[in-house]
């Protein structure tokens, strides 16, 4: 059956959500002896993106187990997982092909340890704001097809990486960023795009540069994605939204994100100043994210008549919402729709996955993909401000 793969967000470095991770010294292997160390434990416990490339070190679990310098490290199946030697105990791996490998580590002849990892190929991809994920789940991350960055400074974006069941793969190298301008021009005297950790990327406008450029998403076998970003100045902001994203009112919660525009375009990595009634408590006063606590404390009346705002302020431009005022229809949970690939991404058969059934599909070891969306909000603008819901 032909199935087209509708993409979630799901960045499972940055969150990690329903992972079990190793202990700080790494992974130890199935038979206990070898500890096994990459860049993120979750290399041995999620699904690994082909086309991926990292490193493996290898060291004794503990005193009473002895590797020689020359402990090799061998993969069951090079059609999956490729192995080459850097220095002693070091390794050089590249993820080759869909399935899952056995790797073993082997001294003098004799088997030692082993540990597996699954691999399964990319079928959709996108770049995610990485602050505004990591500072909240109720907000879909993923950046629109045109945004803008401040001309003062990086911004971080992680890469999100979906296999043909909409599951979260790992991508450590498989999926780069690139800028690109007009006809003969260096994309480098517009903006640099530096690697930042595992499917991190740091994207920083050159300072005094000004007028806009391309950042394109580019994943083997994957149609690449492209990206209008326009360069602006701090004080270019002519808007701010204190957006609500969720409430729960068991728990007398509200959950908000910070929005800032330049003729209605999306400023991205901005981290806002929130301040509150006194009625109300956040569990931060910076962020792109906040959680507001309403407090009820009823009169001889039974009711409270205190006032419960919050604000939500960025080079000196601010937005301010009365959490009493209840609107079901206006949820604020993402930004305008992100780039559209010509044809959605689509599989006939188990051919990405190397088997008959995907382990994100059928609740394997993979992270839970992150889950974006809420009942209802309750919210009121500022005045004069335009109603604002993503566009499809």
């Amino acid at each position: 059956m032909r199935r087209v793969v509708s993409l979630v967000v799901a960045v499972i470095v940055a969150l990690a959500l329903g992972c079990e991770e190793a202990g700080p010294e790494g992974t130890t292997g199935a038979q206990g002896k070898v500890v096994f160390q990459a860049e993120t434990p979750l290399v041995f416990s999620s699904r690994v993106a082909v086309g991926s490339t990292f490193q493996i070190a290898i060291v004794p679990k503990n005193a009473d187990v002895a590797l020689s310098n020359e402990a090799v490290l061998g993969s069951g199946d090079d059609n999956v997982l490729a192995v080459t030697a850097v220095e002693a105990l070091l390794f050089d791996v590249v993820i080759t092909g869909p399935g899952r490998v056995e790797l073993t580590v082997s001294d003098g002849g004799a088997s030692i340890d082993s540990i597996f990892i699954e691999a399964a190929r990319p079928v959709d991809t996108a770049l995610v704001d990485a602050e505004l994920l990591s500072a909240s789940d109720a907000v879909d991350p993923r950046l629109p097809a045109r945004f803008a960055l401040i001309d003062d400074g990086p911004t971080r974006f992680l890469v999100s990486t979906l296999d043909k069941c909409g599951g979260p793969l790992l991508d450590l190298g498989a999926s780069s960023v690139v800028v690109t301008g007009g006809e003969g021009v260096d994309p480098t005297s517009l903006a640099t795009v530096t690697a930042d950790g595992a499917a991190a990327f740091l994207v920083e406008p050159v300072l005094g540069a000004g007028g806009s450029f391309s950042v394109e998403l580019l994943t083997p076998e994957v149609e690449g994605l492209s990206y209008d970003v326009d360069v602006v100045e701090r004080g270019d902001i002519d808007e701010v939204h204190a957006e609500v994203a969720a409430v729960d009112t068991a728990a007398a919660t509200v959950r908000l994100w910070g929005r800032a525009f330049v003729n209605d375009v999306d400023v991205i990595g901005l981290s806002y100043d929130w301040s509150t009634d006194l009625r109300v408590a956040l569990d931060a006063g910076q962020g792109p994210a906040v959680t507001a606590t309403v407090a009820f404390e009823a009169d001889e009346n039974g009711v409270d008549l205190r006032p419960a705002t919050v604000s939500a302020e960025v080079f000196g431009t601010d937005d301010t919402r009365d959490l009493l005022v209840v609107q079901t229809s206006d949820l604020v949970t993402a930004r305008d729709a992100g780039p559209v690939r010509s044809s959605p991404a689509v599989l006939d058969d188990d051919a990405a996955t190397g088997g008959a059934t995907c382990a994100s599909c059928e609740g394997g070891n993979a992270c839970n993909a992150l889950a974006v969306g809420a009942a209802w909000a309750l919210k009121r603008r500022r005045q004069g401000l335009r109603q604002r819901q993503p566009q499809p």
